[in-house]
């Protein structure tokens, strides 16, 4: 081996065994089986499910090879790098997503990026434990308690009641804000759940003219996104846990709690030809501007009973 080609390759040969390896052993410490991380597809589903990322995103992954049968011949190049432009950034969320499966911050997760031949084997054989085994852990603790507490029901405490819940009001800006509202005894909480975008479906659509392949494939990675996106904040708020109004108005400095009887008027209309419930809060002069995208009748009917069983004579439907 004298030239600078073999010494590059044995390196190449050298930096694929120990990410094998390593992924062999990261996969056994969140007790998947290790002999999925050498094989093509299955290592890339079980992967996803390490880092608690949907299946879906697996698609992601073939688009490059399918993606020029529905497109025309003279755009399949620049199609083709758009895709692959977007599988390079999702690659980099999911080494963030591995970094912080196992308990490790940004610093690390960068190490990951640049220097993952180091990081990865440190990750896989060092001491770090995939978290997610110790929630699931945790949760079985609290089962156990709760069953000691129901054997004796003298000890235990009273449970709380859900509150109704009502999910995906988006508050208009440049970048749009997400919110759950939570009907608590003191008013309704409304909890940050998100921001950006928060409709990529019907936006890249929209970019590509509404219909045909083009738009029909980019508005599936977009659902793709939105998917993710739901996950998210669905995550948060299992996070928060419980329903304490304090304690939900505290998880994020964006939280607020709209007392009762400060509504003074509930504006709801829609949904329109975009889909869109528009939803206005009046508070005591101030108003709160909330859009949900829906195309459901039943839905946005849904939002309006809802309203209308909490404010009384307060809430009109356009």
């Amino acid at each position: 081996m004298e030239r600078v080609e073999d010494f590059l390759g044995l390196g190449s040969v050298v930096i694929a065994l120990i990410s094998l390896i390593s992924m062999w052993a990261l996969f056994k410490k969140a007790d998947l089986p290790g002999w999925a991380s050498i094989i093509p597809i299955f290592n890339i589903y079980y992967f996803l499910k390490m880092i608690r990322r949907s299946p879906l995103w697996m698609v992601l992954f073939a688009l490059p090879a399918v993606f020029p049968l529905f497109i025309k011949r003279g755009d399949s190049n620049a199609a083709v790098g758009f895709v692959a432009i977007m599988i390079f950034i999702m690659s980099i969320s999911f080494i963030f997503s591995l970094a912080k499966a196992f308990g490790k911050g940004i610093p690390f997760a960068l190490g990951l990026l640049l220097f993952g031949f180091i990081f990865l084997p440190i990750l896989a054989f060092g001491s770090s434990e995939y978290v997610y085994n110790q929630k699931q852990d945790a949760t079985r603790d609290d089962v156990d308690r709760e069953q000691v507490h129901d054997s004796h029901p003298e000890e235990s405490k009273p449970r709380v009641k859900p509150p109704e819940i009502i999910s995906g009001l988006i508050q208009p800006g440049l970048i749009a804000k997400v919110f759950t509202i939570f009907f608590m005894d003191e008013g309704m909480v409304l909890v940050k759940t998100g921001s950006g975008s928060t409709n990529a479906s019907g936006s890249m659509r929209a970019f590509h003219g509404g219909g045909g392949a083009t738009a029909n494939v980019m508005a599936g990675i977009g659902q793709l996104w939105d998917m993710q996106s739901a996950k998210k904040r669905g995550n948060y708020l299992e996070g928060i846990g419980g329903y304490s109004t304090d304690l939900l108005i505290t998880a994020n400095k964006a939280n607020f709690l709209i007392s009762d009887d400060a509504v003074s008027r509930i504006d709801m209309k829609g949904p329109g030809w975009g889909g869109e419930l528009k939803i206005k809060i009046t508070t005591m002069g101030k108003e709160h501007k909330f859009r949900i995208d829906t195309r459901s009748d039943y839905l946005a009917n849904s939002y309006f009973k809802s309203f209308d069983a909490r404010y009384p004579g307060k809430v009109f439907k356009a």
